[in-house]
């Protein structure tokens, strides 16, 4: 098979007359087979529309149910989805064709803007679910003040902040000969052999941090207090316990006292007038004799 580094195919890059990015890391012995490329070009499409379809109805099932709509918490839900869908589109797909193609075929342009978009989606992802583990634990730890503090308003601020940590590292990933095609990754990612020792210790100890560490410590924090107000609250609930006697509010002996009471009232009434009794009398009367266990030796 032709390597990645042969023109000949590069149908897009030809015609907007384009250079190619190339993983300049990449051993020109190194290649995968016709096999192993269509198998990875067809699992990356249906891992991407299983979350195309699910994350939609995310989304669906969000805006349609009412219980779901004042939940202010949902918001963060919704974002998440919407960042997978993108994900999705404009990164695995594209990441499929390269896979099935052995190179990138789709120009130096698209390629930065699928850096842009890798990282952006990324960074995303982590920053949404450790706000989401951060709105769990208000919820948990000020339920009555919690739609109070977590308003729609505070809501959509924390997205547009979420948007503006994530966009910083992905502009400074397609800044000029800081981006190629990965062929290993098959994606468009920072090339760190064409920077140097001192910016790439930079880049990715600042990276690392803030799009990773970070919110995996917000996400353990915050899951550790949802872990400890759980606790002190099963502690503070204790268990009614009835006794046995009481399953069977017949063999009691006062509850059957009261009931032979009721039963002799009824039958009082009925025949008082010396009359036939009605059908409701009769009916009442069945109804305590079976209940006193007229009918039942045992009672």
């Amino acid at each position: 098979m032709d390597n990645s580094k042969n023109t000949t195919f590069d149908v897009i890059s030809n015609l907007l007359n384009e250079t190619l990015v190339y993983d300049s890391e990449m051993d020109l012995q190194y290649h995968r087979n016709f096999i192993s490329n269509l198998s990875g070009c067809l699992a990356t499409v249906f891992i991407a529309l299983i979350s195309i379809t699910g994350n939609i109805s995310v989304i669906v099932a969000s805006l349609w149910d009412e219980t779901l709509k004042v939940q202010t918490g949902n918001i963060l839900i919704m974002y998440l989805s919407a960042i997978d869908i993108v994900t999705s589109v404009f990164v695995m797909f594209p990441s499929a064709i390269a896979v099935a193609c052995d190179y990138w075929p789709l120009g130096g342009h698209f390629c930065r803007a699928h850096t842009i978009l890798n990282y952006l989606c990324s960074c995303s992802s982590s920053f949404i679910i450790a706000f989401i583990s951060f709105d769990r634990a208000i919820a948990v730890t000020y339920p009555l003040k919690y739609h109070t503090l977590i308003t729609t308003k505070v809501m959509l601020s924390i997205c547009c902040l979420i948007f503006a940590l994530s966009f910083v590292p992905a502009l400074l990933s397609c800044l000029p000969d800081w981006f190629s095609y990965n062929y290993s990754l098959g994606v468009c990612s920072v090339s760190y052999s064409t920077i140097n020792e001192k910016i790439f210790l930079y880049g990715v100890i600042g990276g690392a941090t803030t799009c990773f560490y970070f919110p995996a410590c917000l996400v353990t924090i915050c899951n550790a207090v949802i872990l400890i107000k759980a606790k002190k609250s099963g502690k503070s609930i204790h268990l009614l316990f009835v006794k046995r006697h009481l399953i069977n509010p017949v063999s009691d002996p006062h509850m059957r006292k009261t009931i032979k009471t009721e039963g002799t009232d009824v039958i009082s009434r009925t025949w008082g007038c010396g009359g036939v009794p009605s059908s409701l009398g009769r009916e009442k009367a069945d109804e305590t004799s079976v209940i006193l266990g007229e009918n039942n030796p045992r009672l």
